[in-house]
């Protein structure tokens, strides 16, 4: 793949557990980096949980595999500025272009 088409930036917030002092933890996301990706927008769908009607959109995010690391499904990824954080729904390695795909559920 052509490098000049991860023309997309994405900020990954990874999951974290702090001791609040007390013998109990306070879960929660913190920011990890912005990282260059090829955005795919693929189909969306319409999901209604009992009366809460959601649009559920798939995206396909190509980065490089060796400027990111540490991704699990716990990871939240972020596409545009001000857009809510998707979790991650599937993880593809490709070892012979050194790139990995990320697809991810987004609510629009």
């Amino acid at each position: 793949m052509n490098v000049g088409k991860l023309n997309k930036r994405i900020k990954v917030y990874n999951f974290t557990k702090t001791s609040d002092g007390y013998g109990g933890f306070t879960e929660g996301y913190s920011y990890d980096s912005d990282y260059w990706a090829k955005i795919i927008y693929k189909d969306s769908s319409i999901q209604s949980n009992f009366d809460d009607r959601q649009n559920i959109q798939d995206v396909d995010i190509i980065v490089r595999k060796n400027a990111i690391s540490g991704l699990n499904y716990e990871t939240l990824i972020s596409i545009d500025a001000g857009s809510t954080k998707s979790r991650i729904s599937s993880i593809v390695e490709f070892d012979l272009d050194n790139y990995i795909k990320i697809t991810i559920q987004r609510e629009l």
